[in-house]
């Protein structure tokens, strides 16, 4: 589901996947695969290690869509939601 409103915010529902590895096949972004059939990469101030832990996780992403990178609509991320457990922690 993809919500929008007037602040530009939007709510992507969707499951996190890795989006690109490197070289020696480690994954360096996470984006999330909505269930609007769009790909998402994940822009946020928190570290892959935070991103990988939530990793094919079903989860809310509240942010703003911040252009694209590579095919792939980057979102901004402000808030997340962890829909299995209702895990939450805002975006520092």
């Amino acid at each position: 589901m993809t919500r929008t409103d007037q602040t530009n915010l939007v709510t992507i529902r969707g499951v996190l996947v890795p989006v690109r590895w490197s070289d020696e096949g480690e994954i360096t972004a996470i984006g999330i695969s909505g269930v609007d059939e769009c790909d998402y990469l994940i822009k946020s101030s928190h570290s892959i290690d935070y991103w990988l832990s939530l990793l094919r996780n079903e989860v809310e992403i509240l942010g703003v869509i911040a252009g694209e990178d590579q095919g792939l609509k980057v979102i901004d991320v402000h808030y997340t939601r962890l829909l299995a457990s209702g895990y939450s922690n805002e975006d520092a």
